[in-house]
């Protein structure tokens, strides 16, 4: 395998000159093999994803802890900022997820994502936005971190160890 070798000369009174070096060498490790459809598709069908109904549950569940230590820590404004700013990040989660359902999702699925996205952003924003009418009094500071924490679900679900039961060729459709 060849590799090439980028190296930079520059001085004050020239332009910066580029040249590049082949190098023969050959690297200690090969790489893998490429897998055929059938191998791939075989390991797709071990490698089965959390279900979105998983992660939106999940995401309530960290909105109801952190508004009832917010209650407990700070008081009821707090509390109820904290898990205003939670209901801010999972409601539109639920959407999202059940939209995703949709015969607009199922006939193309990145349109359907999109859209879906779109109302889902559209909803958290007007969420926030009503908070001042809804709470009355609002404790900022509360609400994004019930909001912040609530949306960190996401990234932590590619941590979770969820194992889904195995499917067959025909369940994999549905």
């Amino acid at each position: 395998m060849q590799s090439q070798v980028l190296s930079v000369k520059s001085s004050a009174n020239s332009p910066v000159m580029a040249q590049v070096s082949e190098d023969t060498s050959s690297p200690e490790e090969e790489l893998p093999a490429p897998w055929s459809a059938e191998q791939a598709q075989a390991w797709r069908q071990t490698q089965q994803p959390m279900p979105l109904w998983l992660l939106v549950l999940a995401q309530f569940g960290v909105g109801a802890v952190t508004a009832l230590v917010a209650f407990a820590a700070f008081g009821v404004t707090a509390g109820l900022s904290a898990g205003y700013g939670a209901l801010c990040a999972a409601l539109p989660s639920a959407l999202l997820a059940r939209g995703m359902r949709s015969a607009l999702s199922r006939g193309n699925p990145v349109v359907g994502f999109m859209v879906w996205e779109l109302v889902k952003m559209a909803l958290g924003a007007a969420m926030l936005i009503a908070a001042p009418k809804l709470l009355g009094t609002v404790n900022w500071f509360a609400l994004l971190i019930g909001l912040i924490l609530t949306l960190k679900v996401i990234f932590l679900a590619a941590l979770w160890p969820y194992k889904a039961a195995t499917k067959s060729a025909g369940d994999l459709h549905n």
